[in-house]
């Protein structure tokens, strides 16, 4: 059986380290740095439910990787706006932001993000 207490705790202390990670992200110095701890926070956030902050990470993932030319980190930020999008209900934009990222991928040679398209072609 799960010990609802530990798991309360722990999802607590997750949401604190978030919290604490997301005052310290404008300290990060390079922008690749930057970038990828914003896609952990995204995925942190949709694992914890909470689709519109995910959302918002990617967002700005997307403007930071599109300013710096970051064509990788462009391509996770786009594919985790569409999969906060799924959550959200938002089936067109979700399937229009999968493809930007699938393709962002291709153009670049990810082969990561390839490589998951094959596992879940019906996100795409």
């Amino acid at each position: 059986m799960y010990n609802k207490g530990a798991i309360t705790a722990s999802w607590l202390l997750g949401r604190q380290a978030l919290e604490k990670a997301a005052e310290l992200v404008p300290l990060v110095g390079l922008p690749w740095h930057r970038g990828g701890t914003l896609i952990q926070m995204a995925a942190s956030r949709l694992l914890l439910n909470e689709p519109h902050a995910a959302l918002a990470l990617t967002d700005e993932v997307i403007r930071l990787a599109q300013a710096e030319n970051l064509c990788e980190v462009e391509a996770r930020g786009l594919w985790l706006h569409g999969q906060a999008l799924l959550v959200l209900d938002r089936p067109g934009e979700a399937e229009a932001a999968l493809a930007r990222g699938l393709a962002q991928a291709k153009a670049i040679g990810y082969i990561w993000l390839q490589q998951l398209q094959k596992k879940t072609p019906n996100y795409i």
